[in-house]
């Protein structure tokens, strides 16, 4: 199923959730609506699922208009973030229950329940109850529950966000599994960047919900529209240096008062060098085992810069460096946090 949202407007008194989202879906596609809380992206899940409709806009499900259409007239599938699954029932009661209210025949729906168990690989959990079942054992029942019935659209409200860390990566491998064997076209709301970026064909990046760029994950990473963006994605977070810059080289300042513009930089993409040319002088002052990466955290005049670093470089604490960012891997972004697109060719002072 193919999504459109024309200029699709939410208000709650006088609150905006989502304020003209524009955008595209296409059909077998797998979305994440990610952003920070209150940007917009469960309103937006929950027009698309009906239970919400639009103060303004339109949307279209393939060349449908469904604004006003119900939610059992979607042939939508929706996993809440709790599950939200009948405790009293068993897990193959749990999963036909949509069938049920569709009133498809008891053979027919037992079927279909066996054979979307299988799918989601707990066709030998069927006659327990959801207490005896772990958190990612449920997370699959919903799922099944879910996709029983056929429906031309998933929409996942945040349904990794009960489970623990590792339980997590696995399941978010597992979703994408599923979803790419069914051929769903399916809508993943998160505030996880990590899972946005790693689960995801295209990310629907909101704020204060107003879209702020739809794109291939690694582009969304790579290629920011603007400062929002290129600050909201990266952890270690990217680095926002105040510079002046002008015909194609970056001064650092001391203060955003003295900056025309500022100057991004992801921690990947610093090296420590052996040279000034191009580079800023600093002070070592941490190293951070994170994992595989060692985190440098480099003082250079007001300014804590953070460097990711190979584990056996020999820096220690109260070393003085020079760091030099990678010219094709920065971002100019003007005070108001728009791209600036005049090209940056690498020259950079902190004098």
């Amino acid at each position: 199923m193919k999504l459109t949202l024309n200029q699709l407007t939410l208000r709650f008194s006088d609150v905006t959730a989502v304020d003209h989202l524009s955008c595209t879906v296409n059909d077998g596609e797998f979305v994440s609506l990610l952003g920070p809380s209150g940007c917009g992206k469960s309103s937006t899940l929950f027009m698309l699922a009906g239970l919400y409709q639009p103060t303004e806009g339109e949307l279209f499900f393939d060349d449908t208009k469904v604004n006003t259409v119900e939610p059992e007239h979607r042939e939508i599938g929706m996993v809440f973030q709790n599950y939200a699954l009948y405790p009293h029932m068993s897990v193959r009661k749990n999963i036909m229950f949509p069938l049920k209210m569709k009133k498809v025949s008891r053979k027919e729906a037992n079927a279909r329940a066996v054979e979307i168990a299988e799918l989601v690989k707990i066709e030998s959990l069927l006659e327990r109850k959801p207490a005896q079942l772990s958190g990612g054992q449920q997370q699959r029942v919903a799922i099944a529950r879910a996709l029983v019935k056929h429906p031309k659209l998933l929409l996942l409200d945040e349904p990794l966000s009960n489970l623990d860390a590792r339980l997590r990566i696995n399941m978010r491998a597992e979703i994408k599994r599923i979803q790419r064997q069914v051929g769903i076209t399916t809508i993943f709301v998160t505030h996880d960047q990590e899972e946005a970026l790693s689960i995801s064909d295209r990310i629907l990046l909101m704020n204060q919900g107003r879209f702020q760029q739809f794109d291939h994950p690694q582009d969304v990473y790579l290629h920011p529209t603007n400062r929002f963006v290129a600050e909201f994605l990266g952890n270690p977070p990217i680095n926002l240096l105040p510079v002046n810059f002008s015909e194609g080289t970056a001064r650092l300042v001391q203060s955003d008062k003295q900056a025309n513009s500022y100057l991004g930089v992801r921690p990947e993409h610093l090296a420590v060098v052996n040279d000034g040319a191009n580079a800023l002088r600093g002070r070592s002052e941490s190293i951070e085992s994170v994992g595989r990466d060692h985190v440098l955290t480099v003082a250079i005049q007001n300014q804590k810069v953070r460097i990711l670093i190979d584990a056996d470089q020999p820096i220690k604490a109260g070393d003085m460096v020079y760091v030099r960012p990678k010219p094709d891997r920065a971002y100019l972004f003007d005070n108001e946090g728009n791209t600036i697109t005049a090209q940056w060719n690498g020259g950079l002072t902190d004098d």
